[in-house]
């Protein structure tokens, strides 16, 4: 079974070099609690029944949502030459099959 905190090493690793805010460890393991919640939701498992080889997809979906912070549904931006879109987090859960698909 996987435990929120133990991940929380692994994302703070992830984040080290791409997002200069430091977060506290508070607000790192809500946004992995809310992660681990989608992927078990679209696994349609209860979260202590969530299989270990998903928690590279939980931390994909906490870093998403941290990288989206001050964007709160941007549909486009544009700024000085650059534009900026995302993928969405339906397609970063591609990688997560519904329970009893692709098992």
């Amino acid at each position: 079974m996987i435990e929120i905190q133990d991940l929380l090493p692994s994302l703070k690793l992830r984040m080290q070099y791409r997002i200069n805010t430091e977060y506290d460890d508070t607000f790192l393991l809500n946004e992995l609690l809310s992660a681990f919640q989608k992927v078990a939701k679209k696994r349609w498992v209860a979260l202590e029944d969530l299989e270990d080889i998903f928690a590279q997809d939980i931390i994909n979906i906490a870093l998403y949502n941290i990288n989206l912070i001050g964007g709160d549904f941007q549909t486009s931006h544009s700024e000085n030459g650059i534009s900026r879109s995302f993928l969405t987090e339906e397609e970063i859960l591609k990688s997560v099959p519904t329970k009893g698909i692709g098992f």
